[in-house]
């Protein structure tokens, strides 16, 4: 039986935690546990987990956490809205935080700190991601096409973050620079790919990197140079994803191929 000490700590742990959720964040356990007026320990040994705590406030209050996936993804849309508004030096983690909705302790949650969202930001919201797991060993032309109308979709959708990547400003190229150094790029993800491809025979021999840059080229003119330059959106990603790599096919695949 429980002592009402415990109940009382535990209803204080729920309304604190029910608070700041309906407040529009994203608590950390500590956070909760400060709201409560309560230890860290106090806290663990009425709720093991955040998991716990948040399926005590569903079942008994009714009250469902925002998904991580929407504060991540929430989080990645601030990031470059923030870029966009103050430029690098202004975009900081508490005005992102803010922003995105979120406690600054749910954004380091997410990503560590600024530099670990600015390599989110690159691995999932441009081609580099869908590249992880890129696998031709069959249906090599499908799958290429698949990846295609993918990246250019993410192309469009991310542009003024992309922009800003590509533009003038030196101390943003320079950090997004140190980004790419660090983690593989898109381009040499892709060679890989179509590298293993020609060993398979599905290609011919040939430079793996040289035909990498013909498609990646091929999709960021297709995605944010030529709709940037003409002031509309790109044709239908699909569609325009199988034209490119009927091109870039046409005459990489081995002599003989239909």
């Amino acid at each position: 039986m429980s002592r009402p000490q415990d109940s009382q700590a535990r209803a204080a742990l729920l309304d604190a935690a029910e608070a700041l959720l309906r407040g529009g964040g994203d608590p950390s356990m500590d956070e909760i546990a400060a709201a409560a007026g309560v230890s860290r320990s106090t806290l663990f040994r009425r709720f093991p987990s955040r998991e716990a705590l948040l399926s005590a406030l569903a079942q008994e209050r009714g009250l469902t956490a925002p998904e991580e996936t929407s504060a991540r993804d929430r989080a990645l849309d601030a990031l470059m809205a923030c870029f966009l508004e103050h430029g690098p030096s202004g975009a900081t983690m508490e005005r992102i935080a803010e922003s995105a909705g979120v406690s600054l302790a749910t954004l380091y949650r997410h990503f560590g700190d600024r530099d670990g969202l600015i390599r989110a930001f690159a691995e999932e919201r441009t081609p580099r991601g869908s590249l992880r797991h890129l696998d031709l060993c069959d249906d090599l032309e499908g799958k290429l096409v698949e990846f295609t109308a993918r990246a250019l979709s993410q192309i469009w959708r991310n542009r003024a973050m992309l922009h800003l990547a590509f533009g003038p400003d030196q101390g943003l190229r320079e950090l997004f620079r140190g980004v790419r150094q660090r983690e593989r790029g898109t381009r040499a993800l892709l060679a890989d790919a179509l590298g293993a491809a020609m060993c398979r025979g599905q290609l011919a021999p040939g430079d793996p990197d040289a035909l990498a840059l013909a498609l990646v080229s091929g999709i960021f003119a297709q995605g944010l140079v030529f709709p940037t330059m003409e002031g509309q959106e790109p044709p239908e990603p699909r569609a325009l994803a199988e034209q490119l790599v009927s091109v870039l096919l046409r005459g990489a695949l081995p002599r003989g191929a239909p």
